[in-house]
């Protein structure tokens, strides 16, 4: 692990939360719309009959709608589970009347009697994040529990603002790429001819 790595997502990190910061409830709304817009456009969320999403926290982009049109359309949806540090996430299958409660960072999590879904069921993955790159470089929170679960699942989307891009997200062994990102701005690819980091990474 490079400190000077480590430094720097330390520092971007805090640039990208407030950037995200300063957008207005409206235009956050707005963005949040057509960001899963976007997704549900694409040929990935069309063919993906189980899928795992998230519930946002107040400063992401809202996934309400995707879940209602998961739902709606019949697809069966898992949210995660924070599980130990240095372990995958877990996700369990949820209802709309799935009881849900507050985990211990602030998102809403299913409860321990929902059936736990098995990571190579889920045919994609909508993750969250901080920063992203054109190569489909992703900087989140910092605890990795997403690079870990990506390894073992369909393939990951990211979902984010336009703002949360930066001209290169700065990359470690076990950091794992999504293969495309969603935003207020349409869809993006992540670039085909990009170097990956060490290690597996998922292509469409």
């Amino acid at each position: 692990m490079s400190l000077g790595v480590v430094l720097e997502k330390r520092r971007l990190r805090a640039e990208l939360k407030a950037r995200r910061a300063t957008l207005a409830p409206g235009d956050r709304a707005r963005a949040s719309n057509q960001a899963c817009a976007a997704l549900m456009a694409s040929a990935l969320w069309r063919q993906a009959e189980r899928v795992a999403l998230f519930h946002a926290m107040p400063d992401e982009v809202s996934t309400r709608s995707l879940l209602e049109s998961a739902w709606r359309d019949g697809r069966r949806v898992a949210l995660p589970v924070t599980p130990p540090l240095g372990s995958p996430l877990v996700f369990r299958w949820v209802e709309p009347t799935t009881p849900l409660k507050r985990a211990r960072y602030g998102a809403l999590e299913p409860e321990p009697s929902a059936a736990r879904a098995r990571l190579d069921a889920l045919q994609l993955v909508v993750v969250p994040g901080l920063g992203f790159d054109e190569r489909g470089a992703r900087l989140g929170a910092g605890g990795g529990y997403y690079d870990r679960t990506l390894s073992r699942t369909g393939p990951g989307v990211m979902l984010a603002f336009s703002c949360q891009r930066l001209d290169r997200v700065p990359e470690e062994a076990h950091d794992r790429r999504v293969v495309a990102v969603a935003t207020e701005l349409g869809w993006m690819w992540s670039s085909p001819g990009a170097p990956p980091p060490p290690g597996p990474v998922k292509r469409p």
